[in-house]
């Protein structure tokens, strides 16, 4: 059973009037005393399906008083062990949408605050960008599993992303516009070191580690997809080691590095390649966790906020949807290019075989695209 603690500041006059709306609610425990300057405190122990719902009922009800604060407080344990109760639903159906909604799920708030903190753009954040770029670099060259992994699991790009999705699920422009400027400034800024190190370092594009990131197809898709909406499962239930294999699954960095290598090197078809795994990897990212967070009952409280983060999703979600299912057809339509100069080459090799031995001039590829469409019809 996962435990908060919701801290409440409120003016003493209105002590008892959070006490039975909190009473309501049935709250594991709940005590209180006087604060200075006629206010009091009460702690509130409950448990984590519950403080979203309480949160909410408190905002709503004291949110205008200048005098009210919550402080929310995960639990790690507490004495002496709580036992779980099983009782009735009123409405069975009713009951059953709501635990699927908020089971082992943390509050807006804590999700909220946990994000918006990975969309700084400062010192820290730009030294991470320059130094997991370095380490994706040297690990792709060198084609270290070990050294690629750590880039992975530093993932500076990785909650930009996520605190877009939320930002579109619940309709909040500021915190959509902190995450794009921060996902273009670490984009850009990976790409300029991604870049140096191409044109100081040699750089072979047949390194396993790098042939492995220069393409995409439909297979990158679904993992990203996959992997994006386990991530958003692992912000939402507060679950650390859990997100560790997220970064690992959807690393953003690496072909980003590769894309940038080649570009350094001017292999224009490979940098295509891997820049458009990291386009699908974004737009997964994005679409999946906007869909995990609504499933997961994140949302405005107000109403009025709700309906236009309803719009903001939709609009959103569409976006994401056209984008991804064009990227689809682009790669589809290169996987049959690809399979058609495989089959081009196989009718030149024999060709230019036979006509060394029979010291026969060697077939043009007009005369072959000629024998092609003969031999179709």
């Amino acid at each position: 059973m996962q435990l908060h603690a919701i801290d409440v500041v409120i003016n003493r006059s209105d002590r008892e009037a959070v006490r039975r709306l909190v009473a309501e609610r049935e709250p594991v425990s709940m005590w209180g005393g006087d604060s200075e300057d006629d206010l009091c405190w009460l702690r509130v122990l409950v448990t984590t399906d519950k403080t979203q719902e309480l949160l909410d009922a408190l905002d709503e009800r004291f949110g205008t008083s200048e005098q009210f604060r919550v402080v929310l407080v995960p639990i790690e344990a507490t004495l002496p062990k709580i036992e779980e109760e099983t009782k009735a639903a009123e409405d069975p159906e009713e009951a059953k949408k709501h635990a699927a909604s908020t089971a082992a799920r943390i509050s807006r708030e804590e999700l909220y605050q946990d994000l918006s903190t990975g969309t700084d753009v400062d010192a820290i954040y730009l030294l991470t960008i320059v130094l997991s770029a370095l380490v994706a670099a040297i690990g792709l060259m060198r084609d270290d599993v070990a050294i690629i992994i750590g880039a992975m699991v530093i993932a500076p790009l990785l909650k930009p992303n996520v605190a877009l999705g939320l930002a579109t699920t619940l309709g909040d422009g500021a915190l959509a516009r902190r995450a794009l400027r921060t996902n273009l400034v670490g984009i850009g800024l990976a790409a300029l070191v991604s870049a140096a190190v191409g044109l100081i370092f040699k750089v072979d594009p047949e390194v396993h580690a790098i042939a492995q990131r220069s393409g995409v197809g439909i297979g990158d898709i679904v993992l990203a997809l996959a992997a994006g909406a386990a991530g958003a499962i692992a912000m939402t239930s507060g679950a650390p080691t859990m997100l560790i294999g997220v970064m690992v699954a959807v690393a953003l960095l690496p072909p980003l590095v590769v894309a940038m290598l080649h570009v350094a090197n001017a292999r224009w078809q490979l940098a295509l390649g891997a820049g458009m795994l990291v386009v699908v990897n974004v737009i997964c990212v994005n679409l999946s966790c906007v869909a995990t967070f609504a499933l997961r009952g994140i949302r405005p409280r107000a109403w009025y906020e709700a309906d236009r983060a309803r719009k903001a999703t939709r609009v959103a979600v569409t976006a994401w949807v056209l984008a991804l299912v064009a990227l689809a057809v682009c790669i589809y339509l290169v996987g049959r290019l690809g399979v058609a100069d495989e089959n081009l080459e196989d009718v030149v090799k024999p060709a230019s075989v036979g006509a060394s031995k029979c010291d026969v001039a060697p077939l043009t590829a007009a005369q072959i695209q000629s024998n092609l469409f003969v031999g179709a019809t």
